[in-house]
């Protein structure tokens, strides 16, 4: 346990600096941009991550799904090799052809006819980054740590660096904020393409790829799914309302960003161990605290993270995108949906290689979202955008539980979760008594309910108490 915690660190200080940049700039762009310009921003990094999706065809999973096996037999070079250098051919033709076709279908389908100025340069990021998370899956299943924090530090200094001197001192706007991200994939690519050392030389394996290519596959069909469920309500927000508005629901977003870095990065070590140790004898009561604790701890982040969002976003956004705090508690529970789902739910199934079951269940997810977006972003404007993403979640989190739990049973701990939650939305509804008194009492009250939150979610926690004493670990 606590090595898993330690290299959960060390996951998170990297994952934060690759993910934390957009949140860390909040204050430049909200000040240097409008809200307009923002939400175009918006728009542009969503390309960027779907492009991301297609490039990587979900190769990480692959190779932290085979490399044990293959490293037992002492044929990890020969599984990496064949990976990457596909991927990387993969990435090629493809950034080729959306070069292409992607920027006329992007001006027909947008309001914003701005978006399509920065959509090539939004591909080429897109590939980069695709390319790195199959590298950075390298050192993930090689329990490599060190190495990958490394690559993170070169892509968040690139970006952070690029971006204050193209926006704040060259003035470039959008593009000097794409020019960041762009910066930032191309550093941590390089970087990790230097510290994998593979042999350009070396042929493809062509059983090693139809075994990757039948884990990755499905698995970006779900990742495309995931997106339409969780993140495509940005593109109705931007077309049946504006883009400033769109800028609003991403300063809330962001907000909301942590909580998933902060738990991708502790499933980031716990899925080397996950596999490896499948076959140990109580490796399902295991998977059971993890995920009973795992849930209940995003639970117990997300409302103190609700119930400080006045005080935080008074903090760091100019006065025009101050609503957006208005959204943050029903984006938090949207983040809260999606997390459990794939660090929970999902990697049973892998394990049991019911790959497409994740598909299909993404896809039906996907297309809700795109429907209940249809009806409701049009009738009932950025709150429809939401429940849309909500509805669609509850019903991927429904599927994919069902379907896990029959082909893997795992004994979560029902009662201490749903305990959780109850005391954590109670705790958030009596932080708005605090409006009715002075702002200073008001913050009094809101810094109370966090404190009692975190606590309430500590004491949850099955074998918490234990681990903080130092009376023994968890399980």
């Amino acid at each position: 346990m606590r090595k898993l915690l330690k290299h959960s660190l060390v996951y998170l200080l990297g994952d934060v600096l690759v993910r934390a940049g957009s949140f860390l700039l909040i204050p430049l762009y909200t000040r240097t941009l409008s809200r307009s310009e923002y939400g175009i921003l918006a728009i542009v990094s969503l390309l960027i991550v779907i492009v991301a999706t297609l490039a990587g065809l979900s190769m990480s999973a692959a190779v932290l799904r085979l490399n044990p096996e293959h490293r037992a037999r002492n044929e990890s070079r020969k599984l990496v090799h064949s990976i990457v250098l596909f991927i990387m051919l993969w990435a090629l033709v493809l950034g080729g052809v959306l070069l292409l076709i992607a920027p006329p279908l992007i001006s027909r389908f947008m309001h914003e006819g701005a978006i399509m100025k920065y959509s090539r340069l939004a591909i080429i990021t897109g590939c980069l980054s695709g390319l790195t998370g199959v590298l950075l899956a390298v050192f993930q299943s090689n329990e490599q740590p060190i190495r990958y924090r490394l690559v993170t530090l070169g892509a968040f200094g690139a970006n952070i660096i690029t971006s204050i001197i193209a926006v704040v001192f060259l003035k470039m706007g959008v593009l000097g904020a794409v020019l960041g991200l762009a910066a930032g994939a191309s550093g941590g690519f390089l970087i990790a393409l230097t510290m994998t050392g593979i042999d350009f030389q070396t042929s493809f394996d062509r059983g090693v790829l139809a075994r990757g290519l039948g884990i990755g596959i499905p698995l970006t069909l779900y990742a495309l799914g995931g997106l339409s469920t969780d993140q495509l309500s940005r593109v109705f927000i931007e077309r049946y309302i504006s883009s400033s508005t769109l800028g609003v629901y991403n300063i809330a977003y962001l907000y909301c960003t942590p909580l998933s870095v902060i738990f991708i990065a502790i499933n980031t070590a716990w899925v080397p161990k996950f596999f490896g140790d499948s076959l140990a004898s109580d490796h399902a009561k295991t998977s059971g605290l993890y995920g009973t604790a795992l849930v209940i701890a995003a639970v117990g982040i997300a409302g103190i993270m609700s119930i400080l969002s006045p005080d935080v976003l008074g903090l760091v956004v100019s006065r025009e995108y101050q609503e957006a705090q208005k959204i943050v508690p029903a984006l938090m529970f949207n983040a809260v949906l999606s997390t459990p789902v794939w660090t929970v739910l999902m990697n049973p199934l892998i394990l049991k290689n019911r790959n497409w079951s994740i598909t299909w269940c993404a896809m039906a997810s996907g297309a809700c979202n795109v429907a209940l977006n249809v009806y409701l972003t049009k009738r009932y404007g950025v709150n429809g955008a939401i429940l849309s993403s909500m509805g669609a979640l509850l019903v991927l989190n429904g599927l994919v539980a069902v379907r896990s739990l029959r082909e893997y049973h795992i004994p979560y701990r029902y009662l201490r979760i749903a305990a959780g939650i109850g005391i954590t939305a109670a705790f958030y509804k009596i932080s708005l008594w605090g409006e009715l008194f002075s702002p200073g009492a008001a913050f009094a009250v809101r810094a109370t309910m966090a404190t009692l939150c975190g606590i309430a979610a500590l004491l949850l926690i099955p074998g918490c108490v234990t681990l903080l004493t130092n009376r023994g670990t968890i399980g």
